[in-house]
């Protein structure tokens, strides 16, 4: 997830056995339970339905984007979604600084998301070109268009999530008793170093 500190700088941040990100993915496929028999009587519902499908990604850059705060005690990540996460510094028990793996497939990742974007953007053109050339409705052109570009919107929204991901070569590697969190920032030492101040663990994550 995306964190924010007092300077203003950008980074990311993985948060385990965080949920929120597949709430929100997973909403709008539960919405459909009520929207899609109301959607056959009222187009407004059908534009609804759609709606939901894009309000969850929009959903999902947001959640993405969140803010650390570092005080002498805890660090607190604020996420724009379902409350912040807290982590007291005395249960940090291991700091390491790892290579990203995201960075290490970053190009293949690029090549394969362009081909399929590609192939979705031609698939997308292909099917609003042939209603056009039979005249469909103006209501069945607009649910075909939202329908179409559906994939392409997903497609970008994970493209722009793992390129965030992917742009430092190594990643801080924050354990605690039972979860570890990945914070991806351009320079993983010096967050180290902020995050190890005020603690017992050392900049190799041995106790002092």
């Amino acid at each position: 997830m995306d964190t924010e500190l007092s300077n203003g700088k950008l980074i990311r941040v993985d948060i385990p056995k965080d949920w929120s990100m597949t709430i929100i993915f997973l909403f709008p496929y539960i919405a459909l339970f009520i929207l899609v028999p109301l959607s056959s009587r009222c187009f407004a519902c059908e534009l609804l339905k759609y709606a939901v499908f894009y309000l969850s990604y929009i959903a999902l850059i947001l959640q993405d984007r969140t803010n650390i705060g570092l005080t002498q005690n805890e660090m607190i990540i604020n996420r724009a979604f379902f409350g912040p996460r807290v982590i007291s510094k005395k249960d940090i028990i291991h700091t390491e600084v790892k290579k990203n793996f995201f960075h290490t497939i970053r190009y293949p990742a690029y090549i394969l998301m362009i081909i399929l974007l590609i192939y979705s953007i031609n698939n997308a053109y292909s099917g609003i070109h042939r209603a056009i050339l039979n005249d469909h409705t103006t209501e069945a052109m607009v649910t075909l268009f939202l329908s179409r570009t559906l994939i392409i919107v997903l497609l970008g929204t994970i493209f722009y999530i793992m390129d965030k991901r992917s742009r430092t070569p190594d990643v801080l590697e924050i354990s605690t008793n039972d979860r570890k969190y990945n914070i991806y920032t351009p320079d993983p030492e010096e967050f180290r170093t902020m995050v190890n101040k005020d603690t017992q663990v050392n900049s190799n994550g041995s106790e002092r």
